[in-house]
């Protein structure tokens, strides 16, 4: 009994934060994250819901996909508030988080978000931008491999694409056919067209 008692209050308190996170647009995104992170792994909400995604939506309002959204912010805010190497700030909103979701490893997104931060300070700028966040998570994924010549023959081949004829009739339609149509049939002798 005295048990139940202390989850209920405990839970009231930190319902009643998330209410007031939710009302008040200057307090951050991270509280309201942090707190239905600690319902959940504490399992407060057992008994008022058949599922913890259910109680947080009957309760506050917030969808599941909004749910993971808040707690995937605020846990990654934490890690890093905790791990960061330059003297910089946890994201601040959850646009500047949200690029970094795609890194694999609790390493990639320090490194990124560090880097995210030299380039903002390089821009004279207090904290990252989004597109700072974003370029330096671009820089940490490996690139693409560049298809050989041999590759990209054999697969217009396969689809049926003539590509000489697209790029003339692009040109033609331009006005500037007769400009180009050297570099055209070099195109389309490299294309086996």
């Amino acid at each position: 009994m005295a048990n139940e008692l202390a989850v209920t209050e405990r839970l009231g308190d930190i319902e009643a934060r998330i209410d007031e996170a939710l009302e008040n647009v200057n307090l951050s995104r991270a509280v309201v994250g942090e707190s239905l992170s600690e319902i959940l792994i504490d399992s407060l909400w057992e008994g008022r819901g058949d599922s913890f995604h259910e109680y947080a939506e009957g309760r506050f309002g917030l969808k599941k996909a909004r749910q993971n959204q808040l707690i995937a912010f605020a846990n990654g805010r934490k890690l890093l508030e905790s791990a960061t190497t330059v003297a910089a700030k946890p994201p601040s909103s959850e646009r500047q988080f949200r690029p970094l979701a795609v890194l694999q490893t609790r390493q990639e997104k320090v490194e990124a978000w560090d880097q995210a931060n030299a380039d903002a300070e390089g821009d004279g700028l207090d904290e990252p931008t989004p597109a700072h966040v974003e370029a330096a998570v671009r820089r940490m994924q490996p690139e693409a491999p560049v298809p050989s010549p041999g590759q990209v023959k054999k697969e217009l081949r396969k689809k049926g694409l003539n590509l000489k004829g697209q790029l003339v009739r692009v040109f033609d339609a331009l006005g500037c056919l007769e400009e180009y149509r050297g570099h055209l049939d070099k195109i389309g002798k490299g294309l086996g067209q």
